[in-house]
């Protein structure tokens, strides 16, 4: 089983191909915005394999603040890239989801209206 940090890829028979860990980039995510910790809320990709799209809670000490920030995670080990913050902005909620990425743009449903929104 994996870790909530890992990312596991199977072929169509079922045969486990690649273990991601993202571990070390959660650290480096949390300790770049002052936080302790970090966890994945949800991963989107794109066409392009090397990068996902995540949007990543990051704790304070003590719990005490929760910030949540859009991150480009490298599948070979790279440094994330911090794509923007979802503090205070409705994308990346419950009413406006991530969908995926589409180039540079990250992409969200708008509920309300049925429609794709580019960021």
């Amino acid at each position: 089983m994996a870790d909530i940090d890992e990312l596991l890829e199977f072929d169509f028979e079922g045969k486990q191909q690649h273990r991601t860990s993202f571990r070390e980039a959660l650290a480096r995510l949390a300790s770049d915005h002052n936080g302790v910790r970090a966890e994945l809320v949800t991963l989107a990709s794109g066409r392009q394999a090397a990068n996902l799209l995540a949007k990543v809670r990051i704790w304070s000490e003590g719990d005490e603040k929760v910030s949540l920030v859009l991150a480009r995670l490298s599948l070979d080990g790279q440094r994330p890239q911090t794509v923007g913050t979802t503090d205070g902005d409705e994308l990346g909620g419950p009413q406006f989801p991530l969908l995926g990425i589409s180039g540079a743009s990250a992409l969200f449903l708008n509920r309300y209206t049925a429609t794709i929104l580019r960021r």
